[in-house]
């Protein structure tokens, strides 16, 4: 499994067009007396093992860095609990993917690990 972060742009380059480009989205909130960022681990944990799997069949895949925070307003003001607006993560969502298809990458999946995303 490769991680984004740790690509030259000469690799990126040439992992691009076959490669699938894995995003995990999570949030940060209350879980009573669980992590804040339960939501976040489940989605990075998803990730990783759907790269592991897709490796394994012989599609390369880069796992991207986590988008942290989400829609979380049924949790708002909760001790811990960050949310953003659904526009501000929409939009975060819409620029990675233009960005990454803009660089020549041709498969970029999201990996929700929060309801409230959805």
């Amino acid at each position: 499994m490769r991680r984004y972060v740790e690509l030259s742009s000469g690799q990126f380059r040439e992992l691009a067009d076959r490669a699938v480009f894995i995003v995990p989205v999570g949030s940060v909130e209350q879980h009573c007396e669980g992590p804040l960022g339960t939501d976040l681990m489940i989605a990075e944990a998803a990730s990783e093992a759907a790269c592991e799997h897709l490796e394994r069949s012989g599609t390369p895949c880069v796992l991207m860095p986590a988008i942290p925070y989400g829609l979380s307003a049924e949790w708002q003001g909760a001790p811990g609990t960050i949310s953003v607006p659904l526009q501000h993560l929409v939009g975060l969502v819409q620029g990675i993917a233009r960005s990454l298809v803009e660089g020549g990458a041709r498969a970029v999946a999201f990996v929700n690990g929060h309801y409230g995303n959805s």
